[in-house]
């Protein structure tokens, strides 16, 4: 079974990171990969990438610039058309993939008859010191599995971006990724996993396999640990989440299930505690409260 793992980047600072997460890949005990590098409306990182290419760096990893839409969704399409493998895997430029990463996707396929798996994403804080005020229900805010996510195998909804896969088939069925979603530049749009892993259950009767041993560490950096970055996060993954609902196609049960986990454990569990966490966790989520009720608003208006 080929696995091509799609990388999408967009920026020249996160090039050294990028670089790392190739070879990251590079020393995967799976061997049927096809590295896809796509970049995101971005001439000079193509350039450079391209060079660096030409000159022997990237001598297996197959090199694409997306020109057509820009953003996240819009790249990983244009990656997917790419690939030639029957499994699609998508892995973020500031990640690192555990040396057995594809190899326990993979045996989500062959032994479960998975049409879309992921796994588990670790935080990797590097020099960079965790905020004391962060509860461990909210790393989802830096691209990390959270508590309160399922923790042994077994069928979810969805996993988040640097760690999914799918039966690349399935994505041309429903019609790849939905532009309206995912991050573009600045912008903090979310929400198109759910989506796509929504429209292959539709289509297949089947739920995306959430394997905790394949395991991914992405990267943290300081400006993403500001409290006015994840505010804005907050806010826009409350927007998402109403745009989700109005496609009509993911329901939001994953959240209900994740606010009842706060409210009846994570909740009592901090009252005991320094009430830091407890307070910065109310705050949280009524911050991705007001994001759903401004679009539903306006969505109205």
């Amino acid at each position: 079974m080929l696995v091509s793992i799609i990388v999408c980047t967009h920026s020249l600072e996160r090039y050294y990171d990028l670089v790392a997460g190739i070879d990251s890949l590079r020393k995967q005990s799976y061997l049927g990969i096809e590295t896809v590098i796509v970049v995101d409306h971005n001439e000079p990182l193509f350039k450079l990438l391209t060079d660096v290419k030409d000159a022997g760096g990237f001598p297996t990893e197959v090199l694409v610039h997306n020109t057509v839409i820009k953003g996240l969704p819009a790249s990983r399409n244009v990656g997917v058309y790419t690939s030639k493998g029957e499994v699609v895997a998508f892995l973020d430029d500031d990640a690192l993939a555990d040396k057995n990463w594809v190899a326990e996707l993979v045996r989500m396929y062959v032994d479960f008859g998975a049409t879309s798996a992921g796994g588990m994403i670790k935080p990797y804080w590097g020099a960079v010191q965790r905020p004391d005020f962060l509860p461990d229900e909210y790393l989802w805010l830096i691209g990390a599995t959270h508590k309160g996510f399922r923790e042994d195998i077994g069928t979810v909804r969805n996993t988040f971006g640097s760690n999914m896969s799918f039966l690349k088939n399935k994505i041309d069925i429903v019609g790849g990724f939905k532009t309206e979603f995912g991050f573009s530049g600045s912008g903090l749009l979310q929400g198109e996993e759910a989506d796509m892993c929504s429209r292959i259950h539709l289509l297949t009767g089947k739920m995306m396999m959430y394997n905790p041993g394949a395991v991914v560490y992405h990267k943290v950096f300081p400006e993403r640990i500001k409290l006015k970055t994840l505010i804005k996060r907050l806010f826009y993954q409350g927007y998402s989440k109403r745009m989700m609902e109005e496609s009509k196609v993911a329901a939001l049960s994953d959240e209900s299930g994740f606010l009842k986990f706060m409210l009846l454990t994570s909740v009592p569990d901090y009252t005991y505690k320094p009430l830091l966490k407890l307070v910065v966790m109310l705050l949280f989520t009524t911050v991705v409260f007001v994001g759903y009720c401004y679009r539903l608003v306006k969505s109205y208006v």
